[in-house]
């Protein structure tokens, strides 16, 4: 099957099937997201899962999730996620690991949760947060699902506090298609606050990731034959290097803010 029609097949999907063996070569096995372990210990800053339910809001190919069992102990990792290709990575790892008994990622539709009140005694979640636009209705499903003390800790896409897009950010939004929905550190404590939380954590995080999105754009300019023979010139070139580019510029300008936040649903 030629590159164009993979296209074509995936066209609709956020991250399409052969795009994940590259995220892979920059981030690590089992990752759709930057920073790999280091960055998930850094977001895991003392908290305890050990013997704890965990729901992991877009767990993409299962590496956070075999970590959070393997390493820290969680007694059950729930993983959900919108996209089959993603999940069916997920899983062969999980089997890999053998944490079947551990570790369960699944296809669901996006919306409400469909879990009863108080099911988790953690609610994680690593750089998905952002594709979800109703951060009202997110917050409020986290906090129903949670225990009574349970944790909501996250990595998420913030904006800046800037009312009108710089050229990069409105170029950032472009060559996303919308999909990232980005607000301030302040409306995203507001919303949490609102949801019922207390004790909200925000952690900037954008210093680091500048650095890091400056090695990744190297990392992809190492691939670009490997990226182009599978995907095509005109993905590389603007899905790629293009929107690497893009990105560190709106880190630069502050618009873009990688952030860690933690928050407890207080009794």
């Amino acid at each position: 099957m030629s590159a164009s029609t993979e296209e074509q097949l995936d066209e609709e999907l956020f991250y399409p099937e052969l795009e994940l063996q590259f995220f892979e070569k920059i981030w690590g096995k089992g990752f759709i997201s930057p920073g790999g372990p280091q960055e998930v210990a850094e977001i895991l800053q003392g908290v305890d899962l050990k013997n704890k339910r965990v729901l992991d809001i877009g767990c993409g190919m299962g590496g956070i999730d075999i970590l959070l069992a393997q390493e820290y102990g969680a007694a059950k990792v729930i993983g959900i996620d919108v996209e089959k290709p993603v999940l069916d990575k997920a899983n062969k790892y999980i089997l890999e690991a053998d944490l079947t008994d551990k570790i369960s990622c699944i296809l669901v539709d996006p919306g409400p949760f469909k879990y009863k009140n108080h099911s988790f005694d953690v609610v994680f979640s690593k750089d998905a947060l952002l594709h979800i636009p109703d951060k009202k209705m997110l917050f409020s499903e986290i906090f129903r699902v949670l225990k009574p003390n349970g944790l909501f800790v996250a990595g998420d896409w913030l904006g800046g506090k800037s009312e009108t897009d710089s050229e990069h950010m409105e170029e950032f939004h472009t060559l996303t298609d919308n999909e990232f929905d980005m607000v301030a550190a302040k409306e995203y404590e507001m919303n949490l606050v609102s949801a019922g939380f207390g004790n909200v954590s925000i952690r900037d995080r954008n210093k680091w990731y500048l650095n890091v999105a400056k090695q990744e754009l190297k990392d992809i300019q190492a691939l670009k034959d490997e990226i182009i023979d599978a995907l095509g010139q005109k993905t590389y070139e603007i899905n790629w290097e293009l929107f690497w580019k893009t990105l560190i510029e709106t880190l630069e300008t502050g618009e873009f803010r990688p952030t860690h936040i933690k928050a407890i649903k207080e009794l």
